[in-house]
């Protein structure tokens, strides 16, 4: 299972295998913090390289969640880009139960996919495979967020000035600051209380040390 660190602190109540860093404040904080990770892992582009694999491996992905119509799209230019991969969309409802989560499952099995992409939005993506990638039958679970929007051409991806200096959440709350703003505003401070207060208290014991 992968999960992503945006820096916006959200409890994923998950134990994921791997998490990377889908934001360029992360990598800042790692620095600062002296424990400097190897760089950013952008969703869209994580995306990108698992259809890449798959296709290389003749591996079946599947890709769950999303709006209505989004997911179709999605494999559709996926398949466009690379040409032998064997990329579907799943059905996923919007009341999205144990009993719909567990018939999506069996549908799962039954196509063989070994990685699963979900977008349900964090944390309930990571939840969600955590919980059912087993009964999936696969073997990589990953919670992509907004990958999907963007690849099928729904949402536009931050300029890369943006993304290189941190302003990527800015571009997606400017897009959608109903349903944004309090999670960007408050989670982006929460996220800089929590790191300034970390930075303090390292200060603290290098000085009681020395």
């Amino acid at each position: 299972m992968c999960a992503e660190c945006n820096g916006l602190g959200t409890t994923l109540e998950v134990d994921p295998d791997l998490i990377v860093a889908d934001g360029v404040p992360v990598t800042w904080a790692a620095k600062w913090l002296g424990a400097p990770l190897r760089g950013r892992v952008s969703g869209t582009d994580l995306v990108w390289r698992c259809a890449e694999i798959g296709r290389d491996l003749s591996v079946p992905i599947a890709l769950i969640g999303a709006a209505p119509g989004v997911t179709d799209r999605t494999a559709e230019c996926m398949r466009t880009a690379f040409r032998r991969a064997e990329i579907y969309a799943v059905p996923t409802p919007m009341l999205l139960d144990d009993e719909a989560s567990l018939a999506i499952a069996k549908h799962v099995r039954a196509r063989g996919a070994k990685i699963i992409m979900v977008a349900l939005g964090a944390p309930r993506q990571e939840r969600w495979v955590q919980r059912y990638l087993e009964l999936c039958g696969a073997l990589v679970g990953i919670g992509i967020g907004s990958a999907f929007d963007i690849i099928c051409g729904d949402r536009p991806r931050a300029p890369a000035w943006m993304a290189d200096n941190g302003l990527e959440w800015l571009h997606r709350m400017l897009q959608e600051p109903r349903r944004l703003g309090h999670r960007y505003l408050v989670g982006n401070s929460e996220f800089i209380a929590l790191l300034a207060k970390e930075m303090l208290i390292q200060r603290i014991k290098k000085q009681v040390t020395e």
